[in-house]
């Protein structure tokens, strides 16, 4: 590899060399050699989340911390583990709000064309269009190859060979307080949302699925969100605002 130029390969090094040649094995011992190995535990999330409180000043430098579950179940518990160390350094108040969100399913069209995935509870969000904005229904029953929705009390059957057009989600309980983190996953020019950026919100209020999160040094617009998730502490827009 020449430096100067920048022909040829870059050489390998580092803990990640290893992982970088598939050596697994290898990769692992590097980095158990740095101590950055924890043994599973049952307390392993909550020492995790000691770490990363550590890390990032009590939550106060995102930046430099970068934390990854590799399943929604810890990813739940890692956040509730977060949110206990944040509200013991009175970063977050004692006492949140409880706000409804839809986790996305994340079916694939074919997945959402089968009658037999729907259950009783589940909402279905439609993409909006140029003159209506996003529309969620939830799922009353699903027999005889048919799923019926609700939605501004009137049902209907939900139209499965325009899978495209809708997605699947099922209901869940977070808590949302003044100082919590919201990360913006769509652009809005209107309102001056940049996906992936990072927004404090303080005050937060919660009416519904309508989250109070200030876009200008001064003011505060009300942005309705669609859905949003939990993480890390935090809460995401996962979708379009």
């Amino acid at each position: 590899w020449n430096k100067s130029t920048g022909k040829g390969k870059p050489p390998i090094a580092g803990p990640w060399s290893g992982w970088r040649r598939g050596d697994v094995r290898g990769g692992l011992g590097a980095l158990d050699r740095l101590d950055w190995i924890k043994e599973s535990q049952s307390n392993y999330l909550e020492k995790a989340a000691a770490d990363y409180l550590r890390l990032t000043s009590d939550g106060k430098q995102l930046d430099r911390c970068l934390a990854v579950s590799f399943t929604w179940e810890e990813n739940h518990r890692f956040t509730d583990a977060i949110r206990s160390g944040l509200k013991e350094r009175g970063v977050l108040p004692a006492e949140g709000t409880q706000l409804t969100v839809h986790e996305s399913l994340r079916w694939t069209d074919q997945q959402k064309k089968d009658w037999r995935r729907y259950e009783p509870g589940q909402v279905v969000t439609f993409a909006p269009s140029a003159n209506r904005p996003a529309v969620s229904a939830r799922v009353v029953r699903a027999e005889n190859k048919k799923v019926v929705v609700v939605s501004a009390r009137k049902e209907m059957t939900l139209n499965l060979r325009r899978a495209e057009s809708f997605d699947v989600a099922r209901p869940r309980q977070i808590e949302v307080a003044p100082g919590d983190k919201v990360l913006i996953r769509a652009n809005d020019k209107r309102l001056g949302l940049i996906n992936g950026q990072v927004f404090a919100t303080v005050p937060i209020t919660n009416q519904g699925a309508t989250l109070s999160v200030p876009v200008n040094t001064g003011a505060t617009t009300n942005v309705e969100i669609q859905g949003v998730r939990d993480g890390f502490g935090g809460i995401t827009v996962a979708c379009r605002t």
